[in-house]
C-alpha cells in the first residue's frame, strides 16, 4: 500500500533516513539515503533497482509524490 507523504514530511527527514521512490519517466524504482535537507529538496545517495553503485541525486518537493515508503534512521 502506498502512503502519501507531504512536503512537511520532506522537511522532517534527517541524514541517514532512506526514501523509497516509485519508478517514473525512464527511471526504475530507487532508494535514496538522505544526506541533507535543503529548502525544497532532499539530497542523497541513490541506488536504482538493478544497479550496484550508488550515485548522487536530488529529490525536489514537486516529485515527493513519488515516495512510497520512508525508513527512519533511529
Amino acid at each position: 500500500m502506498s502512503a502519501m507523504y507531504s512536503n512537511q514530511t520532506l522537511l522532517s527527514l534527517k541524514e541517514g533516513d532512506v526514501v523509497h521512490i516509485k519508478e517514473f519517466d525512464d527511471l526504475p524504482k530507487s532508494r535514496m539515503r538522505v544526506l541533507e535537507v535543503i529548502d525544497d529538496a532532499v539530497t542523497g545517495m541513490v541506488l536504482f533497482e538493478g544497479d550496484e553503485m550508488e550515485e548522487y541525486g536530488e529529490l525536489y518537493a514537486d516529485d515527493f509524490k513519488m515516495v512510497y515508503h520512508i525508513e527512519i534512521n533511529m
